[in-house]
């Protein structure tokens, strides 16, 4: 007789959704997720909402992959007022 934790292994390595078997759940597909990817998620979950914030605004942040900030302006007559911006007539 075949004890029940090799039972559900074997039938997990041929598809069997053993969570589903066992609590009645789906398991989630998670398409390759890494450990580090579920860790984050998980964080990410129990994060207050100020933190879930900063999160998503870093991850869409306009900032290029090389991390260069500058601004490139073209044309003639523009121009661009930052915090120490004085002009004299």
């Amino acid at each position: 007789m075949m004890k029940k934790g090799k039972y559900l292994e074997k039938a997990a390595i041929v598809g069997v959704d053993v969570l589903y078997i066992i609590t009645g759940q789906r398991t989630p597909n998670l398409n390759g997720i890494t450990n580090d990817e579920a860790e984050i998620i998980r964080l990410y979950r129990s994060a207050p909402l100020s933190v879930k914030t900063a999160i998503y605004g870093a991850l869409t942040s306009t900032i290029s992959p090389s991390g260069s900030t500058s601004i490139s302006v073209t044309d003639s007559g523009q121009r661009i007022a930052g915090r120490d911006y004085n002009e004299r007539k």
